[in-house]
């Protein structure tokens, strides 16, 4: 997750298999990092490093 100036909203995005996957701008960091957790859980089950540590 990171901050994007332009717009002044949270980029979400996680990696899989060295690509950046891009999965929205987001009003708030934790908005953001629930888009994440949840596309992590989609993509790696039970072994998903989560940001909020719950599943979504």
């Amino acid at each position: 997750m990171s901050y994007h100036k332009q717009t002044g909203k949270y980029e979400a995005y996680i990696n899989r298999d060295g690509k950046k996957i891009h999965l929205g701008l987001f009003i708030s960091a934790e908005e953001a990092a629930f888009a994440r957790d949840k596309a992590a859980d989609r993509l790696y089950g039970e072994y998903a490093n989560l940001n909020i540590g719950e599943r979504p």
